[in-house]
């Protein structure tokens, strides 16, 4: 028996989704990360559980249909740090010079 492409594939432990919150009179919808094991299926949220950020997430507020613009800054800040990335305050301390340089070595990648 050979192996499969999944024996080797490296499933991220947070998936995005977009998270209804209620304020007061209005509903607020943005784009959070949640853990893997809450959204074991391509567009539902089946288990409840909490936001990178901390907010409660149930299958009722929360849909993997990305159609919101707006990032959670601290859940993108979260999962950045997680998976040993530079967050975006990191980056804008980086002279532009250089930016440039890591976006085309990136690119390259």
């Amino acid at each position: 028996m050979g192996a499969h492409y999944s024996d080797f594939a490296v499933i991220p432990p947070f998936c995005w989704a977009d998270v209804q919150v209620e304020h007061s009179a209005k509903t607020d919808s943005a784009r959070h990360a949640v853990k893997r094991e809450l959204c074991p299926e391509d567009s539902y949220i089946v288990h409840a559980g909490a936001t990178l950020c901390g907010i409660a997430v149930t299958s009722v507020n929360a849909t993997r249909h990305l159609q919101t613009c707006p990032t959670c800054e601290e859940c993108d800040d979260a999962w950045r740090k997680h998976v040993k990335q530079k967050t975006f305050k990191e980056l804008k301390q980086i002279p532009a010079q250089e930016r440039r340089k890591l976006r085309l070595l990136a690119d390259a990648a």
